[in-house]
């Protein structure tokens, strides 16, 4: 632990990279690019499916679930999907023995944040005139609560910043042997609901923990604090809270398979189990995990596309290297590649997306084709514009250079 109070500070550093260097490098990068671009695709591919067959799973759910009384167990629904709603029964408290706290919950959530050095770094870059480039990092530091372990050995200033290790880490323990009614609830269930409850703990607790950690241990909002200055945090004090999901009503959707519930296998190749605190509906459950479903979706269409064209811009990167020669030119590459791969994305991406669907929605899929031509259409048209725009300044540029 550091013996005065942290304080932020930052740091550049300032290299030269000959044109060589960066055209060798950019050469290299053409491999990365090309499997970027093969990622992105088979990303995009897979996601498409991945949502076509959740989309169905949660389909087939919908039209089979089967709400049921929690207190008594139909052998007639064996094997079926239900839907039940009731009281979690925990018949011991949820304990964690490391620190012992207790509470009557489904689950119990130890969060152990530690007060770290973090690094932020940010490069500015300035072609020179023939093609070397000057690079210009700056490296800040500021100490900051994390409950993630920030590694200090790969910092630019690592001696100057070191993070302790982290004593403690993070932790969820589940209710043993808890029960919904008549039916018995596992870990899979008790893991799908959310600790949103706070739970507080008291004075004598921190007392009994100073031993333990050699240094003072207070409580401040219903954390402890291990620090010798609550006031005054340094590098290494530990910020220690824990969280609860409760025990009241749950609702949940799953396979019956005697008196327990489990994960549902549909035809559509999905497994289906749902748990959510509170009195919630069938298929309000369901309309949650397609709206889930949509979100995923386009987040990971926007991850493959991001793929595909950063990795266009690496393959052509060598292009805008030679032109950087003259930095003007450079720039003018750089511009026009962006805009290449921006086109190559957008007939790329909707392409397999429409080749994914097409055997599930084949009009949805025509739509994105269409879509996706249009979008390209409409940037080649741009691009050519610009192009000629550029020849027709070139003369008056040479009139002017002339006089």
């Amino acid at each position: 632990m550091s013996d005065s109070s942290p304080t932020p500070r930052s740091v550049t550093r300032r290299t030269r990279v000959s044109w060589g260097s960066r055209l060798g490098d950019a050469f290299k990068g053409i491999v990365i690019g090309l499997v970027l671009v093969v990622v992105g695709l088979v990303l995009l591919f897979w996601n498409e499916g991945r949502a076509v067959q959740t989309a169905r799973s949660l389909a087939e759910a919908g039209s089979v679930v089967v709400s049921v009384n929690a207190g008594e167990v139909d052998a007639a629904r064996e094997g079926e999907l239900i839907h039940l709603v009731g009281p979690l029964d925990v018949p011991e408290p949820v304990a964690d023995p490391e620190f012992e706290v207790s509470a009557e919950a489904a689950k119990l959530v130890r969060t152990v944040e530690m007060y770290q050095w973090e690094e932020e770094r940010r490069t500015e870059t300035r072609t020179q005139t023939g093609g070397s480039e000057e690079r210009v990092t700056t490296y800040e530091y500021r100490p900051v609560w994390s409950d993630r372990e920030i590694d200090s050995s790969r910092f630019e200033l690592a001696a100057e910043h070191r993070n302790p290790p982290k004593p403690y880490g993070n932790r969820e323990i589940l209710a043993e042997n808890a029960r919904i009614g008549a039916f018995g609830v596992g870990d899979q269930v008790l893991r799908l609901l959310t600790a949103d409850r706070d739970l507080p703990v008291d004075r004598g607790l921190a007392e009994g923990l100073a031993d333990r950690f050699e240094r003072p241990v207070s409580v401040s909002d219903g954390r402890l604090l291990v620090a010798q200055d609550p006031g005054n945090p340094q590098i290494g004090d530990l910020r220690i809270s824990f969280a609860a999901a409760p025990t009241s009503e749950i609702s949940v959707v799953g396979r019956q398979t005697g008196n327990r519930i489990g994960p549902y296998q549909t035809q559509a190749g999905d497994a289906i189990l749902m748990a959510q605190s509170g009195t919630v509906p069938a298929d309000a459950m369901i309309r949650a995990a397609e709206r889930e479903n949509t979100l995923m979706t386009w987040g990971l269409r926007l991850v493959g596309a991001a793929a595909i064209f950063f990795g266009f811009v690496m393959v052509f990167r060598p292009i805008a290297v030679v032109g950087d020669v003259i930095p003007f030119v450079g720039r003018l590459l750089r511009g026009g590649i962006g805009l290449v791969a921006g086109v190559a994305t957008l007939v790329l991406a909707p392409l397999v997306i429409a080749l994914a669907w097409l055997a599930y929605r084949p009009l949805i899929a025509v739509l994105v084709v269409v879509l996706g031509l249009a979008a390209a259409f409409g940037l080649q048209q741009l691009l050519a514009r610009r192009a000629a725009e550029a020849e027709a300044a070139e003369p008056k540029d040479a009139q002017e250079g002339a006089g």
